[in-house]
């Protein structure tokens, strides 16, 4: 299975925090089998990456890594069940607030 990459190449993010001009493609690679990706915009500019990875069996992990200064932070799990609904429709997402915590 060959590993998760996600190259995002949406404008949007830019607009959204006030940036003007080209945005950078932003890759990241997880681990093999994970999908179900959502980028979001934070409120200090930064971008707020989610997604599942299959852990074993049934079971899945909801994972977080946020991009400041043109690097990723290391990825930090949110939860990890075997109730999640893994399809190419649905995924993960989270929204800055005005406080900088962070909502699903």
């Amino acid at each position: 299975m060959k590993p998760f990459v996600l190259v995002v190449l949406i404008s949007v993010i830019a607009v959204a925090v006030g940036g003007h001009g080209p945005v950078p493609d932003l890759e990241f690679q997880g681990p093999p089998g994970s999908g179900e990706a959502h980028l979001a915009a934070g409120r200090g500019g930064e971008a707020i990456l989610t997604w599942l990875a299959p852990v074993a069996g049934r079971r899945h992990v909801l994972r977080v890594a946020v991009r400041r200064g043109g690097v990723w932070s290391a990825p930090q799990t949110i939860l990890e069940s075997d109730s999640f609904f893994v399809n190419w429709a649905d995924f993960p997402s989270l929204v800055a607030l005005p406080s900088h915590q962070l909502s699903g």
